[in-house]
């Protein structure tokens, strides 16, 4: 059986700061955070990268890259692929400066920073990004620096600054349930038509491997991929686990999908053995393999014994901001 959860929506923000010293306390120069564009390469590079992750800073490093500052005018185009005139790439991995999931709030996001040391990133820069690898690698994000005004500027970085970026992303944790009828195919004993309901779990948990946090997809224990059945129905998106209680153990390993370009959709399959998850009562299911933590109920509940496997199929898709 297939089950496609909602649209995850993502969205980037940069911020430059100038300064004199490495601890930012003689600051010449604060953009504040601007909007970033998210590249055609970056939004396919979500169905290509398994980051199977149990940290945000991991995965972003994984799946997004590091800083890389210029000086190019072109406005940015999600076909973009480099920077237009790059100046300095960054030297080492992207640090974690702070991440939180909040359901009320309606977003997870990481932010994350790097620092040119001086005269790393001396010149008159007009543009920023993330990338993968090199100046040559996949370009995650571009934009131009923008001033308070939302216009775009020229900064001057001296050989004698430092130059401090910061890159925030924020994942929107759908707020309405995802409801459709899938037909549950149970072989001799023909096949039943099921209400699937969908809501995200543990949101205000901003683990990757636990709750909402930044996790394109995760296959096995590393990544705490797991899939576990409930008796009871949904509970709210801010509780760790659905109602009623669990049924057997977690099942952990996950195969994926190949993905297709330009989809924007990935999906993985998890399969029970004989002797994995038998009951008659298989309400709802806690999967920790996506974009977020998912709680998935079906009515009627899904039946298993231990002379038949079971086959699920979990998808998402993900959208700009």
């Amino acid at each position: 059986m297939n089950i496609k959860l909602p649209t995850v929506k993502l969205g980037g923000q940069f911020r430059l700061v100038i300064s004199k010293d490495a601890e930012c306390k003689q600051v010449v120069k604060d953009t504040g955070f601007f909007d970033n564009l998210i590249t055609n390469t970056g939004m396919n590079r979500i169905g290509t990268v398994t980051t199977n992750s149990n940290t945000g800073i991991s995965s972003f490093q994984t799946l997004c890259g590091r800083f890389v500052v210029g000086s190019g005018s072109a406005e940015p185009q999600f076909t973009d692929t480099a920077l237009q005139n790059p100046v300095a790439f960054a030297s080492s991995s992207v640090v974690l400066d702070n991440e939180s999931s909040n359901y009320e709030r309606g977003w997870y996001e990481i932010t994350v920073r790097h620092q040119f040391g001086q005269g790393q990133a001396a010149g008159n820069l007009s543009e920023i990004g993330i990338q993968h690898t090199s100046t040559s690698g996949p370009l995650w994000s571009r934009a131009l620096i923008l001033d308070g005004e939302g216009n775009p500027t020229t900064i001057t970085v001296l050989p004698d600054d430092f130059l401090t970026c910061y890159y925030t992303l924020r994942i929107m944790i759908p707020k309405e349930d995802a409801v459709f009828n899938i037909n549950v195919d149970y072989g001799e004993d023909g096949i039943v038509p099921t209400i699937v309901t969908g809501r995200p779990l543990n949101a205000d948990n901003a683990t990757a491997a636990n709750g909402w946090g930044l996790q394109t997809a995760a296959t096995s224990t590393t990544g705490n991929a797991s899939l576990q059945f409930y008796t009871g129905g949904l509970a709210a998106p801010t509780a760790n686990s659905p109602l009623g209680s669990p049924i057997g153990n977690s099942t952990f390993t996950f195969s994926i999908v190949p993905y297709v370009h330009d989809s924007f959709e990935r999906y993985v399959t998890r399969t029970n053995g004989l002797n994995e998850h038998n009951s008659q009562q298989l309400r709802t299911a806690r999967v920790n393999a996506l974009m977020g933590c998912w709680q998935i109920e079906f009515d009627p509940p899904l039946q298993k014994d231990n002379t038949q496997t079971m086959q699920v199929t979990f998808g998402y898709s993900w959208a700009r901001a």
